[in-house]
């Protein structure tokens, strides 16, 4: 969980999705639609890497960026597997 100044952002427990919650009307909203097992913030984006299936030796695949909104998605690199260490 990270929060800010008007967002906390936080990865949901059953779903694995990114959401942000705003602090001041408590409303949730998703940022991702898709399995998110790691991510860190700056101002301006959020960087994340994608859950691997159970069934493979690694944990972690891709890294991404985000703006804090949701928006914008690009995939710096979709094809990299990551260790924990590595985000």
């Amino acid at each position: 969980m990270i929060a800010d100044e008007e967002y906390i952002y936080y990865l949901d427990d059953i779903e694995e999705k990114l959401y942000r919650m705003n602090l001041s009307d408590k409303t949730s909203e998703p940022l991702s639609n898709r399995q998110v097992l790691k991510f860190i913030k700056d101002d301006c984006h959020i960087y994340y890497t994608l859950k691997v299936p159970d069934d493979s030796d690694w944990r972690f695949k891709g890294l991404y960026r985000m703006n804090t909104d949701g928006s914008n998605v690009v995939a710096l690199d979709g094809d990299i597997y990551l260790y924990e260490m590595g985000m």
